[in-house]
């Protein structure tokens, strides 16, 4: 596996609509452009007229960091350990989370094509520490195993 993918946070927004309205949303990606094609998927769902090119992007700043709507997602799914950025491994596919969406599921993007899969977050999915050591891992049914190392540092 390769190193942990630099992530940023950019807010975006359809142009016209304003921040101080509660309009768009803060979006994780590894560029500007990727997180600009993120939006127009979601904004495509509310306004199917939506183009790309109507679509602002700003860097929100911070490498990897979360907003307050991933940690919330990582809470209520139980998998609070989880961070922008993190290696995973989704049926046997090699990726990065770069987020969480609407339907308290992971935004991953795949190593081998940068497309970003909405992935759950408990089903057949392995997740690594920046070392590359197992942290967690969820099987087909859902069912959780740790490695022994790790079992033993949570109970401690």
């Amino acid at each position: 596996m390769g190193k942990p993918l630099k992530v940023k946070s950019y807010y975006c927004v359809v142009k016209g609509l304003r921040r101080e309205d509660g309009c768009g949303s803060i979006v994780s990606a590894s560029t500007a452009s990727k997180a600009r094609y993120q939006y127009f998927l979601d904004a495509q769902d509310w306004n199917p007229d939506v183009r790309i090119m109507d679509i602002d992007v700003k860097s929100e700043g911070n490498e990897n960091a979360e907003s307050q709507r991933f940690r919330d997602f990582a809470k209520r799914r139980a998998v609070p350990f989880v961070k922008i950025g993190m290696r995973v491994t989704v049926s046997g596919r090699e990726g990065h989370i770069v987020g969480s969406n609407y339907s308290l599921n992971l935004d991953v993007e795949w190593s081998d094509t940068g497309h970003v899969a909405n992935c759950h977050p408990h089903s057949d999915i392995a997740y690594y520490a920046k070392d590359g050591s197992l942290i967690e891992r969820y099987d087909v049914q859902g069912v959780k195993s740790r490695p022994m190392a790790t079992e033993a540092a949570h109970e401690a």
